[in-house]
């Protein structure tokens, strides 16, 4: 006959993933940056078992080149106009998942150009512009050269 003394261990109950600051998310889900910048994306969570975590963008998961250990963040350094979507992390354990998105919206340096062109005085002027993907405001400077111009009004 054997007598064991039986030693109680503590179980933690197994819970679906929560994210731990789900309001500083919600305010941060529209990412708005300039060609060049750098961003973190957070999705902490915890739960029980601890959940892993798998990033998405725009539908596709991001490929990871080398295995990290949970950081639950992921960094977007010196973002370019392709870098721009929607980052979606899924937190998951055995219990259930969680989802959360973030737009991310890159605008490009507005890189100073220069028409230089003359019109002749009382002719309409139109001035388009080809760029894309900028948020630029167009600005149009007339430069008037007074020492060919006779006028009754000096």
């Amino acid at each position: 006959m054997c007598v064991c003394d039986a030693v109680a261990m503590p179980t933690t109950a197994a819970s679906a993933p929560v994210f731990t600051h789900p309001d500083s998310m919600r305010s941060t889900h529209q990412v708005s940056l300039v060609y060049g910048d750098s961003a973190r994306l957070r999705c902490e969570a915890r739960g029980s078992p601890t959940p892993e975590i798998v990033w998405y963008k725009d539908d596709a998961i991001l490929d990871m080149a080398v295995p990290q250990p949970i950081t639950w963040t992921l960094e977007l350094g010196h973002v370019t106009l392709e870098d721009r979507g929607v980052y979606t992390c899924i937190v998951y354990n055995n219990v259930g998942a969680i989802i959360f998105s973030y737009n991310v919206t890159i605008r490009s340096i507005n890189t100073h150009s220069f028409v230089i062109f003359y019109a002749t005085v009382g002719l309409y002027v139109l001035i388009t512009s080809t760029r894309r993907y900028c948020d630029h405001v167009t600005l149009v400077r007339w430069l008037v050269t007074l020492e060919n111009y006779k006028s009754d009004f000096y």
